[in-house]
């Protein structure tokens, strides 16, 4: 009777297991290649589906090691549409919709600025622990 049991679970496992599947898809908005810092940033729109916001970010890669950070996460945005101006050291985020501090999960200037534009005007954001 045992393996019978086993037998008959081994389809609904698989089905299970399955359905946790990454539906999420990103789509690249701006790359920009920093030769001195041997990296290259990439401005996308993570996209989960109908039932989840879009989310902005941004991400370095190591082109020497193909290892990814992410150095900028907003939370949700009404739309999967954002502007990127990529200077030496610096990346500006426009958005043309209101931001607050909470609506932001990660910024990380380790390895370039962020200035980020909320309808045309630039908002400082900080961390009273400089974490995000």
């Amino acid at each position: 009777m045992s393996k019978f049991i086993v037998i008959l679970s081994f389809p609904l496992l698989f089905f299970l297991g399955n359905c946790s599947i990454n539906t999420c898809g990103n789509y690249i908005m701006s790359e920009k290649k920093y030769e001195n810092l041997q990296k290259i940033a990439t401005a996308y729109t993570r996209d989960c589906g109908a039932t989840t916001a879009f989310s902005p970010q941004i991400k370095i890669t190591d082109i020497n090691t193909g290892n990814d950070n992410i150095i900028f996460i907003l939370k949700k945005s009404p739309s999967q549409d954002f502007n990127v101006i990529w200077k030496e050291d610096t990346v500006e985020i426009y958005f043309d919709f209101s931001l607050s501090q909470s609506d932001i999960l990660k910024k990380d200037e380790s390895i370039l600025k962020i200035k980020i534009f909320s309808e045309g005007n630039e908002v400082y954001f900080s961390k009273p622990d400089g974490v995000w």
